[in-house]
């Protein structure tokens, strides 16, 4: 009964980490993607500021 125990915890934990790790990594991405389209649109607006 012990390692039945046991084996549900460590699967919990291995479940909520992967989603935990799943979400940061979604996290990261959306802001990298949206510094980028940041970044390329203050470019874009400088360029037709100073032309």
């Amino acid at each position: 009964g012990q390692l039945i125990f046991w084996l549900v915890i460590l699967f919990l934990t291995c479940v909520l980490f992967s989603e935990c790790f799943r979400y940061s990594f979604l996290f990261i991405m959306s802001i990298h993607i949206y510094s980028t389209i940041l970044w390329k649109t203050l470019k874009a607006t400088s360029f037709i500021l100073l032309s």
